[in-house]
């Protein structure tokens, strides 16, 4: 991770919950001088959607939180915005991310652990 960018890839995503229970989903979320920002793939292009920070992130870190990315693990990371953010943020494993969105917002999917075709045991939407 560098500069404050997470990238994800072979089919791992950034599953982000809304503070209405909505779901979405992103390729990479990035971290910059104001905002977390996690970028919802549309038609191969991003959209972004920012974070709410909590109160108490916006009285810890302001607008100066760019830095503490740097350098650091992914699950650093997303544990970081799960603390200081109104959203959830979840890693998870999915062949049709369009898919598996759409049942997570439909109520017809849950998310759980389990194993992927190459073994893995991680996040996925069931």
């Amino acid at each position: 991770m560098a500069g404050g960018w997470y990238y994800f890839y072979n089919n791992f995503y950034a599953l982000v919950c809304l503070e209405n229970g909505t779901y979405r989903y992103a390729r990479y979320i990035r971290f910059h001088g104001s905002f977390s920002t996690a970028a919802a793939a549309r038609n191969g292009y991003g959209l972004n959607h920012d974070y709410t920070m909590t109160e108490e992130g916006k009285e810890r870190y302001g607008k100066y939180y760019y830095n503490l990315m740097i350098n650091q693990p992914v699950d650093y990371g997303i544990d970081w915005l799960n603390q200081y953010t109104k959203e959830r943020t979840l890693i998870v494993f999915s062949k049709d991310i369009d898919k598996d969105i759409d049942r997570l917002n439909k109520g017809t999917a849950m998310i759980d652990k389990g194993f992927n075709e190459s073994g893995q045991y991680v996040y996925c939407i069931l």
